[in-house]
């Protein structure tokens, strides 16, 4: 191609400095913190873009995303999941760029699973939280029955019970990651899973799960225009309620309310979904939710829900010197 073509086919200043203020100004005014972007501790100023704010961009600039899927088995039952992710445009149908992304069940937080040893933390821990006094850096600690107790890591025994939970993470990084490509909004935005591996490369350790998107479910306001499809989020869930038929109906039911710690209610009549719901709220485990917004009746139907399993690692729920004393004279 010549140099002609290309300056033929490309934008001008002008509408490169529109395409960047019009992002800009939906960052401003339609995005929502910790719905659409987030900013990620220890990761400089600059948002990540999550999975939200990827769709709000790809219904501005009109693009059509279209993922394709590359299964790999590995060892011991263990799974990758590629995913490449196309944009065209809705209005011309040309193919605008693309991006990829890849989730596996090896990786730290889907393979492991904290379990008690069945020993109290000691209170000469919590004075200089030295690893050593629990056992190593490999061990944890986590509130248990009132008593804070230390947990080792152990690996799941059937990773198929995440294969879906990898399926969907992986797609979230390929479209993400396309939207950023497409729109060349990465001056604007950070790509979330990019941003932790810089951190993880600075403080030279694992990034904690709670500083992800999960950081960004702890307010999981819905966004005033819900995504059509499914969407996901990583909350903790505060309380189980029920919702019941009135008295005159004609077929008597029973609907679950899933209320997280945001303030959000997530709804399903699947009684098992509520029990995997009860269990990670009296365990205080954050959970991924799988829902889809019903528009016909105003409501957040979940569609499946994981507990997320503890990578062996501090969980963030270790207590304040007023925490520590409160116990210790209980």
């Amino acid at each position: 191609m010549s140099e002609l073509s290309l300056v033929k086919d490309s934008m001008s200043v002008d509408d490169v400095r529109q395409q960047v203020n019009l992002i800009q100004q939906l960052l401003e005014h339609t995005m929502k913190k910790d719905t659409h972007y987030g900013v990620i501790p220890g990761c400089g100023d600059k948002p990540a873009l999550l999975k939200a704010g990827a769709e709000k961009l790809a219904l501005t600039f009109r693009l059509d995303l279209d993922s394709e899927v590359e299964v790999v088995e590995l060892d011991d039952g263990h799974r990758e999941y590629r995913v490449r992710t196309v944009a065209n445009s809705i209005n011309s149908g040309l193919r605008l760029g693309s991006g990829s992304g890849s989730c596996t069940t090896m990786e730290s937080k889907w393979r492991y699973r904290a379990e008690t040893t069945g020993e109290e933390v000691p209170k000469e821990y919590w004075e200089t939280r030295n690893p050593n006094l629990i056992g190593g850096s490999q061990f944890s600690t986590r509130k248990m029955g009132g008593k804070w107790m230390i947990m080792h890591k152990v690996e799941h025994d059937n990773p198929a019970d995440y294969y879906n939970t990898c399926l969907k993470m992986a797609e979230k990084r390929s479209k993400v990651a396309c939207v950023l490509n497409v729109t060349a909004a990465s001056d604007i935005f950070v790509q979330e899973d990019i941003a932790h591996g810089e951190q993880q490369e600075e403080e030279g350790k694992k990034p904690d799960v709670k500083k992800t998107q999960s950081k960004s479910s702890q307010t999981d306001t819905p966004t005033d225009t819900p995504p059509a499809g499914e969407s996901e989020v990583i909350t903790r869930i505060a309380e189980v309620t029920e919702e019941h038929s009135k008295p005159n109906a004609k077929k008597e039911w029973t609907r679950y309310v899933l209320c997280s710690t945001g303030g959000t209610k997530y709804k399903t009549f699947d009684k098992k979904l509520r029990d995997v719901a009860i269990k990670a709220c009296e365990t205080n485990q954050e959970c991924l939710l799988i829902f889809e917004y019903k528009e016909k009746f105003k409501t957040y139907e979940v569609q499946a829900i994981d507990i997320m399993p503890d990578a062996g690692e501090d969980d963030g729920t270790n207590p304040t010197d007023e925490d520590k004393y409160a116990d210790e004279n209980a």
